[in-house]
């Protein structure tokens, strides 16, 4: 018997955020001290990858010309989304929610991804960063980024984008998944 296997890796990554927010709102208050900053870096990481994934995904299956599916799929994240909306306008404004979430979320992932240096600055007892003007104030501040309540906002705003995404390649059951939150990641038969 031969059976067709699909794995649709944008809702694996999506379940994954999921539970990952269920996980870090069943800590006690030690465990998320001591977890929650390196499971909000996975589902940060995650979030973006579902995104791409989703774009990918979405480029590969609607009927486009051939040179602009090679150009949004060789593109980086942003400029994915960006061609997307000249091809068929879906409301992009970066200046706007939940497009700002979108840009931060690609600037958090990237400093995650391509991270450099593990001496981030100088801050007081406080929590606010010195300006000594030997180290650089950072540009994300941890104490901020990587907390379940940026996550959530993150995970949010990737489903409400993705969902005026396929609002113009007209939405079929395919993708119910992103306002049910009922990820199938493997379809075998």
């Amino acid at each position: 018997m031969t059976l067709r296997v699909n794995l649709y890796a944008d809702q694996a990554f999506l379940s994954m955020v999921k539970r990952t927010i269920k996980r870090i709102e069943r800590f006690s208050k030690n465990s998320k001290l001591d977890y929650e900053l390196e499971e909000v870096a996975s589902g940060i990481i995650l979030c973006q990858s579902a995104f791409e994934t989703f774009l990918n995904m979405l480029t590969e299956q609607i009927a486009i010309e051939e040179e602009l599916k090679q150009k949004i799929l060789n593109a980086n994240f942003i400029t994915k989304i960006e061609l997307w909306n000249e091809y068929k306008s879906f409301g992009y404004d970066k200046s706007k929610m939940p497009w700002q979430d979108i840009k931060r979320l690609n600037s958090v992932r990237n400093w995650l991804v391509h991270f450099k240096s593990s001496n981030i600055g100088l801050t007081r007892h406080t929590g606010k960063w010195i300006d000594d003007g030997f180290n650089k104030i950072p540009k994300f501040d941890d104490s901020v980024e990587l907390k379940l309540d940026r996550l959530k906002s993150y995970y949010s705003s990737i489903r409400k984008c993705m969902q005026m995404i396929v609002t113009i390649v007209e939405p079929d059951e395919c993708y119910d998944h992103l306002t049910t939150e009922k990820y199938i990641s493997l379809l075998v038969g």
